[in-house]
Parts: C-alpha cells; sequence; structure tokens
C-alpha cells in the first residue's frame, strides 16, 4: 500500500504543478490580449483621422482631377463663364466713374515758400 500512496501523492504534486502553469500561462495570455487591444485602439485612433472625408468628396476630387488632365492643354476653364449682358456692364460702370469721381475731389490751399536765395536778391 505504500506504494499507491506515493503514487497519489505525486500525482497530487504534478497536478499543483500543472495547476501553476496553466495559471502563469493565462496571465501571460491576458497580458498579451491586453496589448492586442491597446495597439487596436491606437490603430483605429490613427485611422479616424484619415478616414475624415467621406466617400463622395473623395469621388468628388478624383473626377475634378481626371477633368484637369484632360484639359491640361486647353485653355477653357472647366465651368462655363457666366457672360454678362452689354446693359448690365455698361451700367456698373457708369456707376463706378461717378463713385471714382467723387473719391477724387479736394480741396486746395495756397501756400507760401520762402526761400533764402530770394531775400539774398532783394536786399
Amino acid at each position: 500500500m505504500l506504494v499507491i500512496v506515493t503514487d497519489v501523492d505525486i500525482s497530487e504534486d504534478r497536478m499543483a504543478e500543472h495547476e501553476k502553469k496553466v495559471n502563469i500561462i493565462m496571465k501571460a495570455v491576458e497580458e498579451r490580449d491586453y496589448e492586442i487591444a491597446s495597439l487596436k485602439n491606437h490603430i483605429e485612433s490613427r485611422d479616424a483621422g484619415i478616414k475624415s472625408r467621406t466617400v463622395e468628396e473623395l469621388a468628388t476630387k478624383a473626377h475634378d482631377m481626371k477633368l484637369s488632365i484632360a484639359n491640361r492643354g486647353n485653355n477653357d476653364l472647366l465651368v462655363p463663364k457666366i457672360r454678362k449682358d452689354k446693359k448690365e456692364v455698361k451700367r456698373t460702370q457708369k456707376v463706378l466713374k461717378s463713385v471714382i469721381k467723387e473719391a477724387m475731389v479736394i480741396s486746395t490751399t495756397s501756400l507760401k515758400f520762402v526761400s533764402k536765395e530770394k531775400k539774398i536778391e532783394r536786399r
């Protein structure tokens, strides 16, 4: 019977050692999980700064870039020019001229300059 008791004691010791090793491994896994979670959060926060534009904004910008590349040799604008009526242009020019004339009105006063050369000649 002594042999059986010693086998049980040895198996209990082995189980205790295995439990310690399992606990150590579980702690290491928990630490790694925490590190992985913090790295994921860090990456997501960086990606949030990059994804500030919407897909629509990027699509319109890409389309505009394609148009500008296609029209690189042309002097035409991508957006058609807005043409004004001749009457409207003339009216605005008249208003501008009257405003400029009003701004140009100044008051004058006469100034007297006295020089030393004239005083010498008069004596």
